[in-house]
């Protein structure tokens, strides 16, 4: 019994979903915020309003929003390939559920939290300075809690990928070294969130890219007998 072609592409496609999260979600946020910042002397509320105001006729930030849903739902496209992949190499176990679930719960949080933000667009000449203020600090505040889930995915991740043989000790330790300093990037900016700091989910993003580059190139490219799928993966993971 073989894999039929489309199948092994379809399987490479997937997991090019990976880097195309991180492409899309980091172009997504630099088109979201491409309109001229309100004068640093207007008061917290007011700028949030004029942000609004400005972003709702903007047809960039328009493009952002659409380039970051997309981001998000590649990634959800990811996670399910890590579980196939998982369960092709019998790696599916509790670390491999909990990438899985910590994805979904990241997707949950951010298209949550995308939610108040994109009435504020819609309804901004409706609102008072302070509603605004309230609306942005809201998607603010969620951009940090999600580094715990997406932490938490690169934790989970690393660790299931390294105990099916698909990840080297270098990625291993590096993504296990980021869902902690991810982890604790959230803790700490709990009590200011406009001070938190993003490196270590921007490095997550780096290894998801890396990670997800390679699990492209490892999946075979032709057809290949079910027996032989993880000849390429054991080459280039280990």
């Amino acid at each position: 019994m073989s894999l039929s072609v489309p199948t092994a592409w379809s399987r490479r496609l997937a997991a090019a979903s990976g880097p195309a999260f991180v492409v899309l979600v980091l172009a997504g946020n630099s088109l979201t915020e491409s309109v001229p910042a309100p004068p640093a002397d207007l008061p917290p509320g007011q700028a949030a309003l004029e942000g609004l105001a400005a972003g709702a006729g903007d047809a960039t930030v328009q493009l952002g929003l659409v380039a970051e849903v997309l981001a998000f739902c590649s990634f959800l496209v990811f996670a399910a390939y890590l579980a196939d992949l998982l369960r092709r190499r019998g790696g599916l176990r509790l670390a491999g559920t909990v990438a899985v679930i910590a994805a979904v719960l990241m997707v949950a949080v951010k298209l949550g939290s995308a939610t108040p933000y994109l009435a504020g667009l819609a309804h901004h000449d409706e609102l008072s300075a302070d509603a605004a203020l309230t609306l942005v600090a809201t998607n603010g505040a969620a951009f940090v809690l999600c580094w715990l889930p997406f932490s938490l995915f690169v934790w989970a991740a690393a660790v299931a990928l390294r105990g099916a043989g698909l990840l080297g000790p270098v990625g291993y330790w590096a993504g296990v070294l980021l869902g902690v300093l991810g982890v604790a990037a959230m803790l700490a900016g709990l009590s200011d969130v406009n001070t938190a700091n993003p490196v270590p989910f921007l490095l997550g993003l780096l290894w998801v890219l890396v990670t997800g580059v390679r699990l492209v190139l490892a999946e075979p490219r032709t057809t290949v007998g079910i027996g032989e799928t993880g000849a390429d993966l054991d080459a280039l993971m280990k």
